[in-house]
């Protein structure tokens, strides 16, 4: 899978952020009903600063999720795909 993440603008202090990405499979083709998990914290705390905010959406048919994260967090984000007719997901 492929994650485009596009970059949000500043936000007003405890104002969320709307974040948009892009799920795509392995062709690049959008890969509708993926949920899509974003884990945002403080890196530099090591393991005090684990995610303390987390959100978990699903892509739509063009492959489109978004998320309303906290400013001046750290994210990472991941994505596993529906299962298909073999069984199978694409993570």
């Amino acid at each position: 899978l492929l994650l485009t993440v596009l970059a949000p603008l500043p936000a007003q202090q405890g104002e969320r952020v709307p974040t948009f990405l892009r799920v795509e499979d392995h062709l690049g083709r959008p890969l509708a009903g993926a949920e899509v998990t974003f884990a945002g914290g403080h890196p530099h705390l090591g393991l005090e600063g684990a995610a303390t905010d987390q959100w978990v959406v699903l892509s739509d048919a063009r492959g489109r999720a978004q998320a309303k994260l906290q400013p001046g967090l750290c994210y990472v984000a991941w994505a596993i795909g529906p299962v298909d007719g073999d069984g199978a997901r694409a993570v």
